[in-house]
């Protein structure tokens, strides 16, 4: 849990674990490693797209590698803890990049607590 208070105390960036919350004395480690892909999904690619006055929307798949995980993560929300690290990883490294043109924030797919998504949007749009 010394990587979460990092990213809470360096970039002010709470990770949106699920409930219930990791455990403190966990045998498993989250980690952060470059991504096996990332790619840009849904109607932007597929150009339909509806225009609308807000900015525009365009979904990305960012896939964590393998080496991340163990066998057992299937476990006790471990899949799941380390997704929303690996997620707060990455929007740690968005801020440092873009910080002056974007406002990141955390938001829920569907509003389910075990999937969170990285919301990107331009500051000049708000």
């Amino acid at each position: 849990m010394e990587a979460t208070k990092f990213l809470h105390k360096s970039y002010k960036i709470t990770v949106p674990f699920p409930d219930p919350k990791p455990d403190k004395n966990a045998a498993y480690k989250l980690a952060y490693a470059k991504p096996s892909t990332i790619n840009v999904v849904g109607s932007y690619v597929l150009k339909t797209m509806v225009r609308s006055d807000n900015a525009l929307a365009v979904d990305m798949v960012v896939v964590m590698p393998t080496s991340i995980f163990q066998e057992k993560d299937y476990l006790n929300y471990r899949y799941f803890y380390k997704r929303a690290f690996y997620l707060a990883c990455v929007a740690a490294g968005l801020q440092d990049a873009v910080r002056d043109e974007f406002v990141l924030s955390f938001d829920y797919l569907n509003e389910n607590d075990l999937h969170p998504i990285l919301i990107v949007k331009p500051i000049s749009g708000m």
